[in-house]
Parts: C-alpha cells; sequence; structure tokens
C-alpha cells in the first residue's frame, strides 16, 4: 500500500506522463521536492529530489554558488538511476552550508532551506575548557544577572558546571528569541573579545570549530 506521501507522487508521476501522451507540456515534472534540513554542526546532510525528466540537474546555493562551487565546500551531487533520485551530501554540516539551496532541471526547479545548529554541547563543552575564571565577566557580557549565576554556582560545587551552565542557559534563551545560528556564535565571539579581557585566540577557534568565514 502507498502511503499519503507515495500515493501523490504516483498520482503526479501518472498526470505527467497523461499529458506527455497527449502532446502537452508536463505540468508536474518535480516528483519529489527538497525538504526543509535543520541539523547539528559535523552532521551529514542529504539533500534528495527527483524529476520525471532524466536531464542534468544543476545545484545551487543562495541563487549563487553552483554544483562545482559547492564541491570545495565539500557538497558531492549523487544519481541514484534506480530510484531515478537525485541528491546533495554534505558530510559535516558548518556554517559555510547554512542557506537555500535549489536543484534545477531544465525549467523545473525544486528548494529547500538547510540551517546547521553551531553552539552545540559538544562545541561549548569546547569553550567552557578555555574560558576559566573570566567566566563570571563572559556571564555579564553576555547579559546574564547576577541572581542566575549565583543560582548556578549553588547548583553545584564545580566551577566547568558553572560555565557551562552559563554557556548553554543563555544559547537556550537566546534560541527562543529567534536568534540565527551565525548571528548565536557571532555574539558569543564579540562577548569573549571585548575588554578587559578579551580572548581573541578562542573567538578565531569558535570560528574554526564552526567552519565560518566573514
Amino acid at each position: 500500500m502507498f502511503s499519503e506521501k507515495g500515493r501523490n507522487e504516483k498520482k503526479a508521476i501518472d498526470e505527467a506522463q497523461l499529458y506527455f501522451k497527449g502532446g502537452l507540456k508536463y505540468i508536474h515534472t518535480v516528483v519529489k521536492s527538497l525538504e526543509q534540513c535543520n541539523v547539528s554542526l559535523d552532521e551529514i546532510v542529504v539533500l534528495k529530489c527527483a524529476f520525471l525528466t532524466n536531464n542534468q540537474v544543476q545545484w545551487l546555493k543562495d541563487n549563487c554558488l553552483k554544483t562545482s562551487d559547492l564541491a570545495k565546500l565539500g557538497a558531492r551531487h549523487c544519481y541514484d538511476s534506480k530510484m531515478n533520485e537525485h541528491s546533495l551530501e554534505i558530510h559535516q554540516a558548518k556554517a559555510c552550508h547554512i542557506g537555500r539551496y535549489t536543484a534545477k532541471c531544465g525549467k523545473f526547479e525544486t528548494q529547500c532551506q538547510v540551517d546547521v545548529v553551531l553552539l552545540t554541547d559538544k562545541l561549548l563543552e569546547r569553550v567552557t575548557d578555555r574560558i576559566g575564571f573570566e567566566w563570571k565577566t563572559v556571564a555579564t557580557k553576555l547579559g546574564m544577572s547576577q541572581v542566575k549565576t549565583e543560582q548556578l554556582q549553588m547548583s553545584s560545587p564545580h566551577s566547568l558546571d558553572w560555565i557551562r551552565g552559563t554557556l548553554t542557559t543563555w544559547r537556550d534563551e537566546q534560541r527562543k528569541h529567534g536568534l540565527s545560528s551565525i548571528d548565536l556564535m557571532l555574539k558569543l565571539c564579540k562577548a569573549l573579545e571585548e575588554p578587559p579581557r578579551p580572548n581573541k585566540l578562542l573567538t578565531q577557534d569558535i570560528k574554526k570549530w564552526c567552519g565560518y568565514v566573514a
């Protein structure tokens, strides 16, 4: 039995073939559309789509980077002849992969948005190990209240837990305000670069870990 999605795709193929036999143009050439993709830093991204025709598919990112350019970012175009399915694979998602992707086949196209969570728990763990005794200063720069930092200190006897709690709490609160992954990462870097003790080496490493290029 076909699922609802499978029935819709079969219907699209049947209708397109019917119109082709009638000597008219296809009205349903995109058989499988790209779907929105949300992944975490360094995870695998696989975008899939299918067109009724077997023509070559051109991939674009933000309507400018083409398939050949995407290859430089570690993206690989694959084609499954059995399924007549085109895919774009990214094996380690970074900041540079965030954007709007388009698969074009002739005059037909399908699009989707790819978002990558940059400040993962794993990345913030690495930042935690590098902040040290300056964590209260960083917490203030990030807009965390003294009451909140005192609560974190009371919740655990270990300083690393205080730092980790500061970063994750701030990140989660900022996400609620709809801040993008890149803006969130840049906001953290800005706080770390501000006086009285700027940590520019750490901010450089964060941008490197995230694959961010200005």
